[in-house]
């Protein structure tokens, strides 16, 4: 999932940058920082960072940065596991409430019609022994009445000059290109390169990548069909369970009402006509409930029974992503 404390830097600077708002700011020595005094040293490489004023929308984002006893003076930020156990800092994992905003940001950005993400990108990478494209899609799984029964982003990768990749072989590559790392933007000409590969009729590089894709998520769809029938069952079970308690509950309160009539007569025969009558329709109102449980119970099982039924495959394109390996580069460039 790549989750380096530089990419959860480099995510919410990017949905930062998106909604306009100002960047985070490097904290200087961390034994400055409040809070840090009683630790003999702070941990190699941890870095912090201040979080700038921001605009409303981001108001919940950041409420947990300010202690009580200091609201105007936030806590610093790490996306380092290490902070977590250092007083002074916030850890900004990723269910911290400024990473889901983040995130969201992203996501909205990225599938916006108008969006200011761009979704193709190609990086020259020291060490790779040829060129890859790499599409990014998302698989999304869609029962019958439009409930989403699975998410998951995948990659699908073919080599420029040649046939598909193992799925190893392009995540090892992917690991290394995703982070940062010792690799530089394409120049204009490779990028010219790239588009002319993209657009011949001889290549049929799109085609293979799109037919790949296409094959990968069948198979992830099929890998995750023994997990959709055990959450079916488990979601069933879930339904009998929940109306096996509520049926014992009616029955046992029924009982307990009627034994209290039997013990109390002469009580509730001192009530007046109007206690009686409401006393009457309660019992009554809950006879029918408990009656009219075996069809609710069973129109709620076929309910999840259609839930996870004519599962239907939906696959969206997030990015494609040319990794050039530094020969290939250097020939296009025109060097050798």
């Amino acid at each position: 999932m790549h989750l380096t404390p530089q990419a959860g830097r480099r995510v919410v600077d990017t949905a930062l940058r998106l909604a306009n708002q100002p960047g985070l700011e490097p904290v200087g020595p961390l034994e400055e920082v409040g809070g840090l005094e009683e630790f003999d040293a702070v941990p190699e490489g941890l870095a912090a960072f201040r979080v700038p004023a921001l605009d409303r929308s981001w108001d919940e984002a950041v409420a947990g940065l300010a202690p009580l006893l200091h609201p105007d003076r936030p806590r610093p930020v790490s996306f380092d596991e290490r902070s977590a156990s250092l007083p002074g800092i916030v850890h900004v994992h990723l269910g911290h409430p400024l990473m889901r905003k983040a995130t969201r940001t992203l996501r909205a950005r990225l599938f916006s019609p108008r969006s200011e993400i761009n979704r193709v990108t190609a990086v020259v990478m020291p060490g790779l022994e040829e060129t890859y494209a790499a599409s990014v899609s998302r698989l999304v799984l869609v029962g019958r009445g439009g409930l989403r029964l699975h998410e998951q982003v995948f990659v699908t990768g073919v080599r420029l000059r040649g046939s598909t990749v193992a799925e190893e072989k392009l995540n090892a590559v992917l690991d290394r290109m995703l982070d940062p790392g010792e690799l530089r933007a394409a120049s204009p000409a490779v990028r010219e390169r790239l588009v002319q590969a993209w657009r011949a009729d001889g290549a049929h590089l799109r085609t293979r990548i799109e037919e790949e894709t296409s094959r990968r998520a069948q198979r992830l769809q099929h890998a995750v069909d023994d997990q959709l029938r055990e959450r079916q069952r488990a979601d069933t079970a879930r339904v009998h369970g929940i109306y096996a308690a509520f049926r014992t509950n009616l029955t046992e309160s029924l009982e307990r009402i009627h034994a209290e009539e039997q013990s109390n007569q002469d009580m509730l025969a001192a009530w007046l006509d109007d206690q009686r009558r409401q006393r009457e329709r309660d019992m009554h109102a809950m006879a029918e409930r408990l009656a009219a449980l075996d069809d609710e119970e069973r129109r709620e099982a076929d309910a999840v029974a259609r839930r996870y039924e004519d599962v239907q495959p939906f696959i969206a394109s997030m990015g494609l992503v040319f990794a050039v390996s530094e020969q290939d580069a250097d020939q296009w460039e025109g060097r050798r």
